[in-house]
């Protein structure tokens, strides 16, 4: 187990930095629908080139095993830059009535409710 370390590691490195290619690959394929979707929850488009920069050039240089902690730390930075401002936006877009909607749509599925759901039908245990 202990020769298989360094192969551990590399394959781990390859599959992270393959989430953040995939990505810059997309937006560069879908540029228009990346740079909607950026101005959509408050975010300039005009840093979508930066965003595809970071992603691809981070991913391919921590598959080439090319300045791996300077990647890393830009991508790791631009990853929490990308998680707070986020679903802050996506917090801020969503309207009250689709969260009651999932909330009433939790609350009737099977899933949440167990066997109840199926004896009673009411996803209400029976009281004695």
């Amino acid at each position: 187990m202990k020769n298989l370390a360094p192969f551990g590691a590399t394959a781990g490195r390859i599959l992270l930095a393959l989430i953040f290619v995939i990505a810059g690959y997309y937006k560069i394929v879908g540029y228009d629908g990346a740079a909607g979707f950026m101005e959509k929850f408050g975010v300039p488009s005009i840093l979508l080139p930066l965003v595809i920069v970071t992603e691809l050039g981070g991913g391919l240089a921590l598959i080439a095993g090319w300045q791996t902690k300077i990647a890393a730390f830009f991508l790791a930075g631009f990853t929490i830059v990308a998680a707070l401002i986020l679903p802050h936006r996506l917090r801020q877009s969503c309207s009250v009535s689709i969260l009651r909607e999932k909330s009433a749509h939790r609350r009737r599925s099977v899933g949440s409710h167990g066997p109840w759901t199926w004896a009673n039908g009411n996803g209400h245990p029976r009281r004695a």
